[in-house]
């Protein structure tokens, strides 16, 4: 059983200052829902998916979309927040973004309207929500910044770092296709880069799957 104030208090200021009817209000608006394995969990513009959400279980990946493509951008893991899902908080900035379950995962959703209100009453409250605005802006500004003037291998390098930071394994279940949709290349490209990659001994290839041999050359080839 989650205990869902003992998880709010810990990641907004301002909760323990809150008077009993205003924790009440919070909880009444936070929710806990699980999403099944490739499900959108939130997509920009859905009205119906409005809120702040707290990872409990899972992975998430947060991408870029168009009508005829994708573009990975980062992932979020078991107590990480997501202020992207509340688009009243930062205008236009998550603009065709959306969170797509890695696996089975289980997240709180805290409604939009009640979060909103309880900020304008709780500075430490609001300076959460900016903390948090923040992180998010500087992965989305590090990732368009880097995808811009990065090398294929840097972006390989970097995609196989986050996964492996995200599910904690240096173990990479994926296929050069899916690679390469990620990171916005084509397959042939990324083929070819995993392969260098491979002679070097920085990574060992099998059918869809990627073992990472030298963590420390992997970094260094993410910051080339």
């Amino acid at each position: 059983m989650v205990d869902i104030q003992k998880y709010l208090e810990e990641r907004f200021g301002g909760i323990k200052e809150m008077n009993e009817r205003d924790i009440n209000m919070l909880l009444s608006a936070s929710h806990i829902e699980t999403y099944k394995k490739n499900s959108i969990v939130w997509r920009h513009k859905s009205t119906k998916q409005t809120g702040v959400l707290i990872i409990l279980r899972g992975i998430l990946k947060a991408r870029y979309y168009t009508e005829t493509s994708s573009v990975f951008l980062y992932y979020l893991k078991s107590g990480d927040v997501s202020m992207l899902a509340s688009p009243s908080l930062i205008g236009n900035i998550n603009t065709h973004i959306e969170l797509i379950a890695k696996e089975d995962v289980n997240v709180i959703r805290i409604e939009e309207d009640v979060y909103s209100s309880l900020e304008t009453k709780y500075p430490n409250l609001l300076l959460s929500t900016d903390y948090y605005l923040a992180k998010a802006l500087e992965k989305l500004t590090i990732m368009i910044r880097e995808r811009l003037h990065a090398t294929v291998e840097k972006n390989v390098a970097r995609y196989l770092l986050d996964h492996k930071e995200a599910y904690d394994s240096t173990t990479i279940h994926i296929s050069h296709q899916e690679l390469a949709e990620n990171i916005g290349t084509k397959r042939e490209v990324v083929s070819r880069t995993l392969y260098k990659l491979c002679t070097r001994n920085i990574l060992s290839l099998f059918r869809n799957q990627i073992e990472i041999l030298n963590l420390e050359k992997l970094k260094e080839c993410s910051q080339k």
